[in-house]
């Protein structure tokens, strides 16, 4: 009797403290669930807190000061041996992808041909604009819209070469884009033409080597006297009026080589005499050009850059129409050498002209277009690159030998460069120099001349000093040039 009245105490305990363990387990549960739902509600308040958080502004400065014009400094503005200063002054904010910019640029000069202008810079999601206007009255307009891979270009205009723009990346992309802009915009700031195009890349069943890029351009453009980046600048003060057609394909290959080619139709014509009559009159200058090019390059441990393009040259009132060959050909390759990368390259290259009708180069002398009367040539090229880190101090230089080879002369080019920079903390020292002296060449542009020329000679020293966000710089050559720059970034 007492053992049974004990089991039914030790059950009802049993029952007691097993109620009591499932009450504690629903409120732990429910305390859990409480738990998961405050940290949830703490996670959004700090995603819309980070949504609503200011975005990261940044307040950019540059100023240039330069004399001259030589090797060291490059083209910044147009081509002129006079005094100028150039400025600019951009504030932006970046979030989440957006972008919006604000800038003033300036460039005063000695000589008449200085300009003050404002841009504006927006971009968001695919879309993107760029504007500029200028104190006298000139403008520049760019509207894109991208769909699809990263590494869509800017909002900066795109750079109106006479040549199909090929994006680089495997993924799958298209892009919309046009720009126009007036005729005496700064070429610093955006290119004179209205154009517009499309551009896109495809990587199919997911093979890089089968990959396929895409890209199509048409343009049209007023000009005048001034250089308006197509074959008949400068060769009359009349405006000139003409449109542009290119495409070109990509493909990647096995062992890293890449194939390309590319075709571009071109039609370019002036005002009649007098400047007051319809483009094409009768007496005006009218040119189209069409353009085929194949090449084959590869970056690998054996560099090679094969290319052959042809281009034909005729149209109206011209006195010569001619089609002009060139075959260049680079074979190089890379080797590892006490930290430095060495790439020793030669090079053949190779200009001739066929079909030629007519006499008279004057008029393509006057646009610059490389002509029969400049002769056909071949040049021949040694080029002993490189660059590497030892240590703190990174190294990148070459040495150059060329000679182009005319039928009754050689325009002989050679000389090397050298640029050592040595980083401590936060802070970098930039050393860079160099020489080159050649026979019938145009030193200050590396270029052989068309005709005999005087030996010379040109050498080019500078100095960089870069910290974060800043650098200060100083360049001269013996040509006379100058230059001394100094930039900074406050980001806030």
């Amino acid at each position: 009797m007492h053992q049974g009245v004990q089991a039914l105490e030790l059950e009802a305990r049993l029952k007691e403290q097993h109620e009591r363990l499932t009450a504690l387990e629903a409120q732990l549960e429910a305390e859990r669930k409480e738990r998961q739902a405050q940290g949830a509600l703490a996670e959004a308040r700090l995603a819309a807190l980070a949504e609503q958080a200011a975005p990261r502004f940044s307040l950019q400065f540059a100023l240039a000061w330069r004399q001259g014009y030589g090797f060291a400094l490059g083209q910044e503005g147009p081509e002129s041996a006079a005094e100028r200063a150039l400025g600019q002054l951009r504030l932006s904010t970046e979030r989440d992808g957006d972008r919006m910019a604000l800038a003033l640029y300036s460039w005063g000069s000695a000589q008449p041909g200085g300009y003050t202008a404002a841009g504006l810079e927006l971009a968001r999601g695919g879309l993107e604009f760029f504007g500029l206007w200028t104190g006298s009255g000139e403008y520049a307009y760019a509207l894109g819209w991208g769909l699809g891979g990263a590494g869509t270009p800017g909002g900066r205009p795109p750079s109106g070469r006479d040549e199909a723009r090929t994006p680089g990346g495997a993924d799958d992309r298209l892009r919309l884009w046009g720009q126009v802009a007036s005729v005496r915009v700064p070429d610093t700031l955006a290119a004179p033409r209205v154009e517009a195009g499309v551009e896109g890349g495809l990587k199919l069943f997911g093979l890089a080597w089968s990959r396929l890029e895409l890209a199509a351009r048409l343009g049209r453009e007023s000009g005048g006297e001034g250089r308006s980046g197509y074959l008949l600048a400068g060769a009359t003060p009349c405006a000139l009026e003409g449109w542009l057609l290119a495409g070109a394909l990509v493909t990647d290959l096995p062992l890293g080589y890449t194939g390309t080619l590319r075709y571009s139709q071109l039609r370019e014509g002036e005002l009649a005499a007098g400047c007051d009559r319809e483009v094409g009159g009768p007496g005006a200058l009218v040119l189209q050009r069409s353009a085929a090019e194949l090449r084959l390059r590869s970056e690998g441990p054996l560099a090679v850059d094969l290319s052959y393009r042809r281009e034909g040259y005729w149209g109206e009132n011209l006195g010569q129409t001619f089609t002009r060959g060139v075959l260049e050909a680079e074979a190089g390759f890379r080797v590892r050498l006490l930290g430095l990368e060495l790439v020793p390259a030669a090079a053949y290259s190779r200009i001739w002209f066929e079909g030629v009708d007519g006499a008279d180069p004057a008029v393509w002398e006057a646009a610059g277009v490389d002509n029969p009367g400049r002769g056909e040539r071949q040049t021949f090229r040694l080029r002993l690159a490189w660059s590497g880190q030892l240590g703190a101090v990174g190294l990148e230089g070459e040495l150059l030998w060329r000679n182009t080879l005319y039928p009754d002369y050689t325009a002989s080019h050679y000389g090397g460069r050298a640029a050592l920079t040595w980083g401590l903390g936060g802070v970098k020292l930039g050393l860079e120099g160099g020489y080159f002296a050649g026979d019938n060449l145009e030193l200050l542009r590396h270029e052989p001349r068309d005709a005999r020329g005087a030996s010379g000679s040109l050498g080019y020293a500078g100095l960089t000093l870069a910290f974060d966000g800043g650098e200060v710089s100083y360049k001269s050559d013996t040509a006379g040039g100058v230059r001394f720059g100094v930039r900074y970034a406050w980001r806030f």
